[in-house]
This record gives C-alpha cells, sequence and structure tokens, in this order.
C-alpha cells in the first residue's frame, strides 16, 4: 500500500493531527539542516554538504514508509484474534453493532486495530450498514484481509448474526498462518533495511576520514571532487531506498 498524504490512515495513525502535510515538510527540513551542519562537522567540504537537503528529503520518507508498514504488521497480528473473538460474542449477541463494540474491547488498548475498529463502530452507529463502504476502503488501506472482516460485517449484518460465528472461526483459521508469514517477513524487512542504513553511514564515515587527511586536503577543495562525493552520496542514498522499496513490495 503507497501512503497517500491526508489519507484517513495517514492523518490518524501518524500525525494524529489534520495537518500533516506541514509536520512532512518540516521534518524533511529539519532533517536537511541537521544532516547538512552534521557533515559539515565530520569533515566533509560544504559543497557535498549540499546533498543532505535531498537526502533529508529521502530518509524522512523512508522513515514515514516504515513507520507505516510498521502499523500494518500490528494490525495484521491481531486480526486472528479479532475473527476469534467476533466468533465468541456472536454466541452472546446477534446484534452486530454491540458484537463489535464488545470484540473492540477485547483488543490491545490504544493499539492501530483497536483506534480503527472504535472509528468503525462511530461509523455504524452514526450511518448505518451504508458506513461500512467507506470503512471497507480504510480497512484495505491496512491490510487486504481486513478487508475481509469488514465484508463479514457486512454479509452479517444483512442476513442475521448468531449464524456468522463458524463463518468468522474458519476466516481466522485461513488468514492466521498467512498473516504471521507476513509479520514475520517485514520483520525481516525491517532487519534488511537496517544494514543498508549501516552501509551508508560507513560510506559517510570513509569520505569523512578521507576528507580529514592532511595530505588529501588539496584535492578534496576541488569543486570538482566536492560534486563527486556529492554524487556519490546521493546514488548511494537512493540506492537504500530503492532496495528498501524492493523489499516493502515483497512482503
Amino acid at each position: 500500500y503507497e501512503i497517500v498524504f491526508g489519507d484517513w490512515s495517514f492523518r490518524r495513525v501518524l500525525f494524529r493531527s489534520g495537518a500533516e502535510t506541514m509536520f512532512l515538510w518540516g521534518a524533511r527540513l529539519a532533517a536537511g539542516v541537521i544532516l547538512f551542519f552534521g557533515l559539515q562537522i565530520i569533515g566533509l567540504p560544504a559543497l557535498t554538504a549540499v546533498v543532505a537537503f535531498p537526502a533529508g528529503y529521502i530518509i524522512v520518507n523512508g522513515y514515514v514508509t516504515q513507520k507505516w508498514n510498521s502499523v500494518r504488521s500490528e494490525v495484521e497480528a491481531e486480526i486472528p484474534a479479532l475473527l476469534n473473538n467476533m466468533a465468541t460474542t456472536l454466541q452472546t449477541t446477534d446484534n452486530v453493532i454491540s458484537a463489535t463494540r464488545m470484540v473492540r474491547d477485547t483488543l490491545r488498548n490504544g493499539g492501530p486495530l483497536q483506534m480503527w475498529l472504535d472509528e468503525t463502530v462511530r461509523s455504524m452507529e452514526a450511518e448505518g450498514i451504508g458506513s461500512l463502504d467507506e470503512v471497507s476502503k480504510t480497512a484495505a488501506a491496512y491490510s487486504h484481509s481486513l478487508s475481509i472482516v469488514v465484508e463479514l460485517i457486512r454479509r452479517m449484518w444483512q442476513t442475521g448474526g448468531k449464524g456468522y460465528a463458524q463463518a468468522f472461526i474458519s476466516a481466522s483459521e485461513n488468514l492466521e498462518t498467512v498473516l504471521d508469514a507476513r509479520v514475520n517477513a517485514r520483520a525481516t524487512g525491517d532487519a534488511g533495511r537496517s544494514v543498508m542504513w549501516t552501509l551508508v553511514g560507513a560510506t559517510i564515515g570513509m569520505m569523512a576520514i578521507v576528507s580529514r587527511n592532511e595530505g588529501m586536503a588539496e584535492i578534496i577543495q576541488s569543486p570538482f571532487v566536492q560534486v563527486l562525493y556529492a554524487i556519490i552520496l546521493m546514488l548511494v542514498v537512493f540506492g537504500q531506498t530503492q532496495v528498501t522499496k524492493m523489499i516493502d513490495e515483497a512482503v
């Protein structure tokens, strides 16, 4: 899922504010300024350090994407519990909204899935079954498996509650293995991203060592060498983001 800055998921989960665009650009600018002075402190020339601003933009975008993937993993880890709890709750009530509200209270307090289900219950109470069209869109933003949950709730609401208990149990059994594998794959992907950032840091460190070498000082002051350094740094950061993107698409 590609984050659309300004959509429900991004606003409520990452910043919990309606001014996410302002915060995002502020973070990009701050990252660029910090990187710029940081590169100069470790000895890289100013012309090379200018690369900090596009690098800051890329790094912040990468952080936001990683944060969003982390939220999705948290959601998917709780989906089997949501389904099982819904099946159990339907043994005591066939009121869809009441059952959904009760299940909401069993989820991890303050977790993203509970937040989503709380918004879902509010929408269901205010707009009835018609609210599930919009709810389905937000569910798909988190996970296609969560949109299956919404579809089960919709059908249960249309045809009656208690008979759908087995449907929720079956869905939980079918999805549990897949979701566990996906959560584990994302954890492995996070480890891969950490390795890539380590390589970026090592590259910058090597450049700083060379820049502080007295024998190389005159060469480093050459605008051509400084621009070359900047290009190398941009290629390294861009390469890291491309590898990260491939990891995200794979999981």
